[in-house]
């Protein structure tokens, strides 16, 4: 089951391999975590 902090544990390390400037698009399926204000 899916929580919040497995969303942004993940989206941290993906930050953390991508360069600065680098111009990316973040799909989401729009579940849940992804309307968590702290998400947002």
């Amino acid at each position: 089951r899916p929580v919040l902090s497995m969303i942004t544990t993940m989206l941290d390390k993906a930050f953390e391999k991508i360069s600065d400037g680098t111009n990316l698009i973040l799909d989401s399926d729009q579940g849940w975590q992804y309307q968590h204000k702290q998400y947002q």
